[in-house]
């Protein structure tokens, strides 16, 4: 009699569901974080310029993945090339000489872009002459 009831003691001190309901609040708890912190970085672009990436292509990338493109006018801007010189060939974009990846005029205007005005400019580091007139952009110019 003893032993039975020692049992049911442990029988009723094993009990998992307690323990369950915490890691369920638990996980749910991190997911929800982790949404939230995927719409905070979904605003920003993180781009780390190194010597075979340049920051004028994190700029060009922040610009792209910042805006609304409705008419589709940045379609080109494919950065999924590595030979250099290759971002001179976006529309909108000149460069100081063809074979570098450095960003002087950008011309974007007229194009129905809609959003922030894109944070990332900073990156374009030769960036000589920015029009972005006749969009539809809001926000601090940086």
């Amino acid at each position: 009699m003893c032993l039975r009831s020692s049992m049911m003691l442990i029988k009723s001190h094993t009990t998992r569901m307690p323990v369950m309901k915490s890691a369920e609040e638990a996980l749910l708890t991190l997911m929800l974080l982790l949404f939230v912190w995927s719409l905070a970085l979904g605003t920003f672009t993180f781009c780390y310029a190194e010597e075979d990436h340049p920051s004028d292509i994190c700029c060009l990338k922040s610009i792209k993945e910042s805006l609304e493109d409705p008419l589709n006018s940045l379609g080109n801007w494919n950065f999924n090339n590595s030979t250099q010189g290759f971002i001179c060939e976006f529309s909108g974009v000149e460069c100081g000489h063809f074979h570098e990846n450095k960003v002087h005029n950008l011309n974007l205007s007229s194009i129905r872009l809609k959003g922030n005005f894109p944070r990332g400019i900073t990156n374009c580091t030769s960036l000589v002459q920015l029009n972005l007139s006749h969009n539809h952009l809001s926000g601090p110019i940086l």
